[in-house]
């Protein structure tokens, strides 16, 4: 939790400064600094899902968040193309985003519980008991309530030690690495393609720039079914299939 907040934190912060931006040279590290946080927050939820819910629903999830997502994705775009013609429009595209630094915090905090792992490792059993008490509440109390005691005597508290970066491409562990940088190759070029070099593309063969993104959100908003469809395949035929045949039917696009 505690790195999602701080993703949160930076993100809607240096949103929320572009509306006293001044020059280029501003803009940019702003959202240089705003490119980090959500590195931070994007990744977050991944994790804390695998943590929080049985693994039969994870695949769910990720298909709800990747839609929450695109629908974010297709609504800057419009607005864009609404403030198009507007003087300030970027400051006024960033007010959104920057106005959930005093929202979006809050709700992290107060909804989403800490790793009842992370406090254990770190020589907290009460507060990961708590923690975890905490789900089960909020899930509707469905299992007893865990004590301090059921953990055993002496839970581990020491760190475990993190295997080296190379073990990520060590053999058994390579394919899947392998698998993981390909998806996040395709999936990164094919939305700034989308969001960045179409829109300059049609501006450049004369378009108007409320066109450009008019169509950009449009494509965005294509994706939100595709979305929600591969959720329901991968729990029915499983992951691999679903990119697989994802990345077949991707193949006559560059035609």
């Amino acid at each position: 939790m505690t790195v999602m907040q701080i993703g949160v934190i930076l993100s809607t912060l240096c949103t929320l400064l572009i509306l006293v931006s001044q020059n280029f040279e501003q803009l940019l590290t702003l959202r240089l600094i705003t490119g980090i946080g959500l590195g931070f927050t994007i990744s977050a939820p991944f994790p804390i899902a695998a943590e929080l819910m049985p693994a039969q629903h994870r695949r769910t999830y990720g298909a709800i968040y990747e839609v929450m997502l695109a629908t974010a994705f297709t609504l800057l775009p419009f607005v864009a193309f609404v403030l198009a013609d507007h003087p300030s429009g970027f400051r006024l595209v960033g007010l959104p985003g920057g106005v959930m630094l005093f929202i979006a915090p809050v709700l992290v905090y107060f909804l989403i519980p800490e790793s009842p792992r992370w406090l254990l490792r770190r020589g907290r059993p009460q507060a990961a008991v708590d923690a975890v008490n905490e789900i089960i509440r909020r899930c509707g109390s469905r299992v007893a309530p865990l004590a301090v005691t059921d953990l055993g005597s002496g839970p581990a508290t020491a760190r475990d030690e993190l295997p080296p970066f190379i073990a990520l491409f060590r053999p058994g562990q390579l394919r899947w690495t392998a698998v993981g940088i390909l998806c996040g190759l395709c999936g990164g070029t094919a939305y700034y393609l989308i969001a960045i070099l179409l829109p300059k593309a049609l501006v450049d063969q004369g378009a108007a720039v409320t066109l450009s993104f008019g169509l950009s959100s449009l494509v965005f908003a294509a994706s939100i079914p595709g979305k929600l469809f591969n959720g329901y395949i991968m729990e029915i035929i499983g992951r691999r299939w679903t990119i697989t045949g994802a990345f077949v039917l991707s193949i006559p696009a560059p035609s």
